[in-house]
């Protein structure tokens, strides 16, 4: 799934702008800050809300 994709699901989810989400996104789906704490955790929150599973289904 792109950044512009995971950034839209995550601002429709908490009903916010999704311009909020993109530098998480970004930071999130980069192999380089795996360890950034606010990275992780938008990772994990996806993750809660069955992101695994739904990029499984693609």
């Amino acid at each position: 799934m792109s950044i512009r994709t995971t950034t839209q699901v995550a601002a429709e989810w908490q009903n916010r702008p999704a311009v909020d989400f993109l530098p998480l996104v970004d930071r999130a789906m980069s192999v380089d800050l795996a360890s950034d704490t606010t990275a992780h955790r938008l990772r994990e929150i996806l993750n809660q809300s069955g992101y695994q599973e739904w990029l499984s289904e693609e």
